[in-house]
């Protein structure tokens, strides 16, 4: 004798709840969508903002601290601006301490050693540098540049001034080295570092 199994039917989704499901995910995503790409823009772009602020503030020391530090600004010029800031040093490690912008990054070198102060995440333009001292003995100089983050695009414009110390002793050097300047027949910017008691003349870079 064969007996029948009772059957056992599960009711499935009307097709007005399936109607009202995809509405309801649909109203979600039309809210949420927008409002997680809002909060995604908004963290790159303060990302942005911390480069540019933090590479700002870091030249900005290194800046201030050398230039009171020096003994002399050698170029630019009293009331000259140029692209490149030449400072004196009383080390022969140091000497000259040169600023200057090369490839998106500004740079500082000292003697022959160079190294950029600014992360590859950031590019540097409009180094300016002003010589505002009023007599060699009283040395200052206002400095700006541009600090530019590519994507998403912020930019930020900065201005320093700075004094050399007025109780500085100019102590010299063990040896004599020509000034930093542009050599207009080449066009490279040079200058010289004492090393073992001898100049040495670097030509590293073409003139701003």
């Amino acid at each position: 004798m064969i007996k029948k199994q009772a059957q056992h039917w599960h009711p499935g989704l009307s097709l007005v709840e399936v109607v009202l499901f995809i509405a309801l995910v649909s109203i979600i995503s039309i809210v949420a969508i927008p409002l997680l790409v809002q909060t995604y823009e908004s963290h790159k772009r303060q990302k942005a903002i911390f480069e540019v602020e933090t590479n700002a503030a870091q030249v900005m020391q290194v800046l201030t601290r050398d230039i009171r530090n020096a003994e002399r600004i050698l170029d630019p010029k009293l009331s000259e601006t140029g692209a490149v800031l030449a400072l004196q040093t009383d080390s022969l490690l140091t000497n000259p301490t040169l600023f200057s912008v090369g490839s998106g990054a500004l740079y500082r070198i000292e003697g022959s050693d160079a190294r950029a102060l600014t992360s590859p995440t950031v590019t540097v333009s409009n180094f300016v540098a002003t010589n505002t001292s009023t007599t060699k003995d009283r040395q200052s100089t206002r400095v700006s540049f541009v600090i530019t983050y590519a994507y998403p695009a912020y930019t930020g414009s900065f201005l320093m001034t700075a004094s050399l110390f007025p109780d500085d002793v100019v102590e010299g050097l063990s040896c004599v080295c020509s000034s930093p300047n542009c050599n207009t027949s080449s066009n490279q910017y040079e200058w010289g570092s004492c090393q073992s008691g001898s100049c040495v003349n670097h030509a590293d870079f073409t003139c701003p």
